[in-house]
């Protein structure tokens, strides 16, 4: 065989393998570029207090809310829209005046957009649901949980608040042990009009940690300055109306 045409061959196999290499290289690169990426998104965002994030209701909710509820040590707070999926689905108002009733440690306060308040009809439009609707279902969700917690002793009644709040709500949003070190937040999320198993889920968890703690503060504010509900009255018309602070709305 030809001198040239052996050193031909062994250059095209070497030039082949110095591409092969170089391709392998570049990927092997891509590959480490991508996961220092990913490396400081997590760093960043366990420094400002994420714990996890959850792109759906199907992704998160593989417990029941009771059960969530029940991890706490030492206090629930929660602000919702009127905590449906609980109250009509998975019997949640018996549930929690049972755990408030057995453990004497636990306090908890649920606040629910008043159904008289303002924002109804923007709150509506935003879930796309009609704003009737949306009043009878936060009022069911409150009288349910009202009368499972009238049948508590006075004791355990006194460590379980049930609140209306006047504001837009941006989320719903539940602290448990916000006061504690390890306490956790669970922000869920619905789009525009996006069907409820569509809302995606925030968790922070890390007391010290900016968006934890700017969390905490902003919520606890909104639940703390919400007005107590006193329970239902007389239906006037096809809405239950509401004793809130003396006052019938």
């Amino acid at each position: 065989m030809p001198q040239d045409l052996i050193i031909g061959i062994v250059s095209s196999v070497v030039a082949s393998g110095l591409l092969v290499l170089l391709a392998r290289t570049r990927s092997l690169g891509l590959h480490f570029a991508d996961m220092r990426g990913r490396l400081k998104l997590a760093r960043r965002l366990r420094t400002v207090g994420v714990s996890n994030l959850f792109s759906s209701r199907a992704d998160y909710q593989t417990a029941t809310l009771f059960e969530y509820f029940q991890t706490a040590r030492q206090s629930i707070q929660m602000a919702a829209y009127w905590i449906a999926y609980g109250t009509e689905l998975q019997g949640l108002s018996d549930d929690l005046a049972n755990l408030v009733k057995q453990r004497s440690e636990l306090t908890v306060t649920l606040a629910l957009i008043d159904p008289a308040s303002s924002h109804i009809e923007a709150l509506a439009q935003h879930l796309g649901r009609p704003a009737a609707e949306l009043q009878t279902r936060i009022l069911n969700a409150l009288t349910v949980l009202w009368k499972a917690r009238q049948r508590l002793e006075a004791p355990a009644r006194a460590r379980y608040d049930i609140r209306v709040y006047d504001s837009l709500p941006i989320a719903s949003v539940i602290i448990l042990d916000g006061g504690l070190p390890d306490g956790r937040i669970q922000i869920d999320i619905k789009p525009y009009q996006a069907p409820p198993n569509k809302s995606f889920t925030i968790e922070l968890s890390g007391a010290g940690r900016p968006l934890y703690e700017v969390t905490v503060k902003s919520w606890t504010a909104l639940i703390e300055g919400a007005r107590s509900f006193s329970g239902p009255v007389e239906p006037i018309g096809d809405l239950t109306t509401l004793v809130s602070d003396g006052t019938v709305r």
